[in-house]
């Protein structure tokens, strides 16, 4: 079967939503992530972190600043490999920090028995934050024993992810 000139693999002639005002070259704007501004920050921790603090504290490594041009929508995702408690019948808990305000959390179960394996992962979207520096952070505690992020276990890495776009 023979497509003409003027349809695409889908039947759509091809330039067909390329003439809303610019022409071609304002779709291709429209998908390219450097012209849309997209930002992104991640940082990557690869080494163990323990706490016996029950109230928060900041989990070492796990912390990322982004500056923002202009108003902007925030998606941040942060996941943590292996994170235990070595006391049975825990609670470990993960909160997600912009600057000093609490913007997600997360409960890890209990620890039926101690150190019982979990993997975190905790995604958030702030919408219209204002032009500025901000920083993001991942804090934990437990509710007894001792918490540990084990990031180097099998390889696996700790990760905090923060991608910014115009709102």
């Amino acid at each position: 079967m023979s497509i003409g000139p003027r349809v695409s693999f889908y039947g759509i002639p091809p330039h067909a939503s390329r003439h809303i005002d610019g022409g071609v070259d304002e779709i291709t704007s429209k998908l390219d992530y450097r012209a849309m501004n997209i930002l992104q920050a991640k940082a990557i921790n690869t080494t163990v972190f323990s706490t016996t603090s029950t109230s928060y504290v900041d989990i070492t490594g796990l912390s990322v600043s982004i500056t923002l041009p202009a108003a902007s929508n925030v998606l941040v995702y942060s996941r943590v490999y292996q994170v235990y408690d070595d006391t049975a019948n825990t609670t470990i808990y993960e909160r997600l920090l912009r600057d000093a305000t609490a913007i997600a959390y997360l409960i890890l179960g209990y620890a039926g028995a101690a150190n019982e394996r979990y993997n975190s992962l905790i995604q958030t979207f702030q919408t219209n934050l204002a032009a500025g520096s901000y920083t993001f952070k991942l804090q934990g505690q437990v509710s007894a024993g001792t918490g540990t992020w084990g990031m180097t276990t099998g390889g696996y890495a700790g990760e905090i992810t923060v991608i910014a776009f115009p709102y």
